[in-house]
């Protein structure tokens, strides 16, 4: 992917921002400057809110504690996150539903995966979080397994993968992405993320979707570079 289509993606406003003005469905959110947080009155969201970091991936400050039920909750979760990293944070209403991985490869969507939060204690949000992803014998770790491809009625299956492909042509990709989508009460898509640079190691889910679509991980790395290389010469 190109370096404007990576920035773009890296900062959650920018990406909000291109998805919106091509009709995609994402999340109401609120940016908030460093160290400051709106009004009540100003924010304009309804409570659960999630709270990440603006220009941050890999689920970087996400915890069990992102997911925020009132304003003063979100004064303190805010007030953590500003000390600890320093940044612009994002405010996004909180789509309580299923959470589903989009990897895309060309223009083609491969089957789609989903995180089951099944495992999980109650009262911890279900949410894909730092420790879910990179903290072994964690609760999150142990709790939030992906499933590929995901049971979808045909019908919704459709709907997602429109959206999926859509949003990945909106943001610029190419090659290869992930798309990263909360599927509501009333099977309505909401992408969270267009993820330009997912893990593609050979244990990761995006080389599960290749697995599931019957791709060989071989013929993936030939595709990516080939294209690449047809890209050179076209430039040359």
């Amino acid at each position: 992917n190109t370096p404007l289509t990576l920035g773009n993606c890296l900062v959650k406003s920018k990406t909000k921002q291109i998805l919106i003005s091509n009709g995609i469905k994402t999340p109401k959110h609120f940016t908030c400057e460093l160290n400051y947080l709106p009004s009540p009155k100003e924010l304009k969201l309804k409570f659960p809110l999630i709270l990440k970091l603006l220009r941050e991936d890999a689920s970087i400050g996400i915890s069990e504690y992102s997911v925020v039920k009132s304003f003063n909750e979100l004064v303190s979760h805010s007030k953590f996150l500003f000390e600890t990293f320093n940044q612009k944070l994002i405010a996004e209403e909180y789509i309580e539903g299923r959470e589903l991985n989009v990897a895309i490869l060309g223009q083609s969507v491969l089957p789609i995966s989903e995180i089951l939060f099944d495992g999980l204690p109650d009262g911890l949000p279900k949410i894909v979080t730092y420790e879910g992803k990179w903290i072994a014998e964690s609760i999150y770790y142990e709790n939030t397994k992906p499933k590929c491809p995901a049971e979808l009625s045909a019908q919704i299956k459709k709907r997602v993968e429109a959206i999926a492909l859509k949003a990945f042509n909106a943001l610029g990709c190419r090659d290869y992405a992930r798309v990263d989508i909360r599927l509501d009460k009333n099977g309505i898509p909401f992408v969270i993320e267009v993820n330009p640079n997912p893990d593609i190691s050979p244990d990761a889910g995006f080389a599960a979707a290749l697995q599931a679509a019957g791709i060989p991980y071989e013929l993936f790395v030939f595709t990516v570079l080939e294209n690449a290389n047809k890209r050179l010469k076209v430039n040359l």
